[in-house]
């Protein structure tokens, strides 16, 4: 699913690892399954580690900047991220989707790096409490019903964006990063998966609640 998120203007990270040092192929670890690549990477395969780093660095950013307005934290802290990685890999615990891995370490990571410069962000700190996950719609995105037009699409944003942060996140990783309540569950600290489950059902019920023509789409995204 194709999203547009608030702020994408730099989210090549490029600068944070030269690949080119590597001289490495990625079409060599294309055929190789998640399971087989994390082993790889943990075994100590430079590729398998540039394979990765070049196929979830922008998806991480993009997920990290919802979280933080400040680009040059959220580079920071995906530098030291990937160097920890990089680092630890051979005593890091096995992975069936590396995507779920790297967003559930990457978001406890980025909170614990908020945490330590939080007065860095203190003037700003309301701003981002308010701002978190303010992702927009497409007319072109796939959850979108194609009888959508423009107006609608946007009554749709508004609605989604007076959400809370915790709600806009819960929607963004289920219709956006396809996780299930299970992963999301983990990602957001909860002990249950009812929690997940609960969440997003409220979030898609206050939609329901605002938007007259809400009932369309969740219909849509429930049973396309």
């Amino acid at each position: 699913m194709k999203s547009t998120t608030s702020n994408q203007s730099d989210s090549t990270l490029s600068n944070i690892v030269d690949t080119t040092v590597f001289k490495i192929e990625s079409k060599t670890y294309q055929n190789q399954s998640e399971v087989e690549l994390w082993k790889l990477f943990r075994s100590g395969d430079e590729g398998a580690f540039i394979a990765i780093y070049q196929t979830y660095i922008d998806i991480l950013y993009n997920f990290g900047i919802q979280h933080c307005k400040d680009e040059e934290l959220v580079k920071d802290c995906l530098q030291d991220f990937f160097i920890y990685l990089r680092e630890k890999r051979s005593g890091l615990a096995e992975a069936t989707s590396i995507k779920f891995y790297l967003m559930k370490s990457f978001r406890r990571k980025l909170l614990d790096y908020l945490k330590k410069y939080r007065k860095r962000l203190a003037v700003r700190l309301k701003y981002q409490q308010e701002n978190l996950f303010k992702f927009e719609i497409s007319e072109e995105t796939k959850i979108i019903n194609r009888q959508f037009n423009s107006m609608q699409v946007e009554a749709l944003n508004k609605a989604i964006n007076k959400l809370t942060s915790k709600e806009r996140e819960a929607i963004y990783l289920y219709f956006f990063s396809n996780f299930s309540y299970k992963e999301i569950s983990e990602i957001q600290g909860y002990t249950h998966i009812s929690s997940a489950r609960r969440l997003i059902y409220k979030a898609l019920d206050q939609l329901r609640i605002t938007l007259k023509l809400a009932v369309f789409f969740i219909c849509y995204l429930f049973f396309d």
